[in-house]
């Protein structure tokens, strides 16, 4: 059931964020995807991925907390290279 909670709320953060950068610019989309990938969605997705990990393949409690340890920073680096390509995007010009 917890599960199914924290995937409501991964899926309601992408909407979100879907919605707020609709009509915005490249540069206003990449920075907020970034801050989105980084701050809800690395730990709630790394969360479920590694549980059902630990619960269905590797029946291994310590299996899941390596593979969430893992995948948080993955993750963070992600949405941090989205963010930073977003922060030093140049204006496009429309000369060739």
């Amino acid at each position: 059931m917890v599960i199914v909670f924290a995937a409501l709320l991964l899926i309601a953060a992408l909407v979100a964020a879907y919605r707020v950068s609709s009509g915005k610019t490249r540069k206003r989309k990449l920075i907020i995807w970034g801050i989105t990938l980084m701050v809800p969605v690395s730990p709630l997705a790394s969360w479920m991925i590694s549980l059902l990990y630990a619960d269905f393949v590797a029946h291994d409690g310590f299996a899941g907390i390596a593979l969430l340890l893992l995948l948080i920073p993955l993750f963070c680096l992600a949405g941090l290279i989205v963010l930073l390509t977003g922060i030093f995007h140049k204006k496009e010009t429309g000369t060739v």
